[in-house]
């Protein structure tokens, strides 16, 4: 069945709900942004990639001796932030500029996301009411801190998807084409988007199928499915065989040796988090999924009741979606849909990624779960007056959390001591000398405080395996390391031994060291005969 003249005006009087949701959502991130931005190493990479593409180097760590090329992280979202340094090159200065671009990319995500769930049947105000408690929850900010490009991945699905409701006829072949178009630029922004591009080809295969009668046609469905997206796929891994990173990076996400182990820990962790409702939390109010927490404080018997509480009513939630997911089966936009969607999921489950990041893999298709839980929901008097109730105490304790969330940003990532670090060395050492760093650190902010070129340090304090160790064998030696505890990083890491510190910033969190170079360059040697061993040689 497609859109009748009045589901026509029905969506016409979507769009001003849809741009007050998005504004909110902008506002709301201008308004709560945090000062400390682009300090994960995932941004890291974003950054310094942007700049370099930016500056005409390629795609590359711009801040790295060697300028080394991006192997783990596809460019599209690198080439977006580019354009803000090409208009504006003064770092950190341009984080205002990043910050305001993600501001829109939230509010139009959020906008998006309502005008998706409106299309599928959810009334206005559930789906404002869920748009909103989405753009605010803390999860949601932390994409904004870390630079990520989730919010754009997503803009991207639910705008094709939007479009592909909207049609007329859903089923020409011109669709097909588009979706291998969408699924391609989306695999550039998000390696995840390999999952969409199985989806597609899948819903693909299906359609062809259908159209066997019609060899050209199911011919054209396949190759628009197939061809522009493994072009892409085969493009980017034969450019990034042998770069930096790609190789360490993978077997670095698990601990070196147990890898079935580790994976088998994580999805296990995903299933309790779903079973106590801290994955539902995490993605739409993340008061909810620490409440428990909290009641701990108290003992035992406040942390079980709470517990059991919040575990009953997300069994509950997850009951409701799982029915309304059910009950969607026979809608005429189901089949494609929830075949792409699902495969996406499917491919996010099973990945091996940390149980902590499942409700930021699954952004792309959150709108189908709220409209799954309003087709599932259970028909009880006084369930709208309740449920109003619900979804403005979650959206009134994300706003409260918010400016937590700031001072937390401020203290956890210490600038005021990198800034006196940073100063150290660029006041004491001459220009041009080589500086070691550990890789989880802000590297795009210490490059541009202290001006020296940076060679990721062989010693590693996060992962049993030093990420870039071999593919920095034939760079010289550094002078100094500076190492740190913050953010993520448990303590700062070890020096090679015969190192002396000579600074320690007042809170202890950025140390620096002078490196021993007659140790140093046997330990160069050592990772030189390692390399060699491993690529077979002598």
């Amino acid at each position: 069945m497609w859109p009748s003249n009045r589901d026509r005006r029905e969506e016409g009087l979507d769009w001003a709900p849809a741009a007050l949701v998005a504004v909110l959502i902008l506002l709301i991130q201008w308004i709560f942004r945090p000062v400390p931005v682009g300090l994960f190493q995932d941004t890291g990479h974003y950054l310094s990639g942007a700049k370099a593409l930016a500056s005409g180097k390629g795609y590359a760590l711009a801040d790295w001796l060697g300028q080394p090329r991006i192997g783990v992280y596809p460019p599209g979202w690198p080439a977006i932030l580019s354009v803000i340094w090409r208009l504006d090159p003064d770092f950190p200065g341009n984080l205002i500029h990043h910050q305001g671009l993600m501001a829109v990319l939230f509010g139009g995500t959020a906008g998006a996301a309502f005008l998706v769930m409106r299309r599928l049947g959810v009334p206005r105000v559930a789906a404002f009411a869920a748009a909103a408690i989405w753009g605010t929850a803390l999860r949601t900010h932390e994409m904004a801190v870390w630079l990520m490009s989730d919010p754009a991945f997503s803009l991207l699905v639910y705008g094709f998807l939007l479009c592909w409701l909207s049609s007329k006829d859903r089923s020409a072949s011109r669709w097909w084409w588009m979706a291998g178009v969408f699924v391609t630029v989306g695999m550039t922004i998000r390696s995840a988007g390999l999952g969409l591009a199985m989806g597609l080809g899948l819903a693909g295969v299906l359609a062809a199928w259908r159209c066997r009668g019609e060899p050209r046609k199911a011919l054209g469905i396949l190759v628009a499915v197939t061809v522009l997206p493994l072009s892409w796929l085969v493009g980017w891994k034969l450019w990034s065989r042998g770069t930096y990173g790609l190789e360490d990076a993978v077997r670095n996400f698990h601990p070196e040796g147990r890898f079935l182990e580790w994976y088998l820990e994580q999805r296990w962790l995903d299933f309790m988090n779903l079973a106590v409702g801290r994955m539902w939390g995490e993605m739409f109010c993340a008061v909810f999924g620490r409440i428990s927490a909290v009641a701990d404080r108290y003992g035992a018997i406040p942390f079980l009741g709470v517990r059991s509480v919040v575990i009953l009513l997300n069994a509950l939630a997850t009951a409701w979606i799982v029915r309304g997911f059910w009950r969607l089966r026979t809608r005429d936009w189901a089949g494609p849909v929830f075949l792409v969607a699902g495969t996406y999921a499917f491919f996010v489950a099973a990945s091996p990624i940390g149980e902590a990041f499942l409700y930021r893999y699954l952004m792309p298709v959150w709108p189908l779960f709220g409209v799954a839980a309003w087709e599932g929901r259970p028909r009880v008097r006084h369930l709208r007056p309740i449920g109003l109730g619900l979804f403005a105490l979650a959206l009134a304790a994300n706003l409260a959390w918010l400016p937590r969330a700031q001072r937390h940003w401020q203290s956890f990532f210490a600038m005021d001591e990198l800034e006196t670090a940073t100063r150290w060395i660029r006041e004491n050492t001459p220009p041009g000398t080589p500086i070691a760093v550990d890789y989880a650190l802000p590297f795009v902010h210490i490059a541009a405080a202290m001006d020296r070129p940076l060679v990721v340090d062989y010693h590693h304090p996060r992962w049993t395996v030093s990420y870039v160790g071999f593919r920095q064998q034939g760079y010289p030696q550094a002078a100094y390391s500076i190492s740190s505890d913050q953010g993520y990083q448990p303590s700062p890491a070890e020096p090679p031994a015969g190192s002396t510190e000579v600074f320690r910033s007042v809170g202890g969190h950025f140390v620096v060291h002078r490196l021993d170079q007659a140790r140093d360059a046997v330990l160069l040697e050592g990772i030189r005969q390692a390399e060699r061993k491993r690529d077979g040689g002598n």
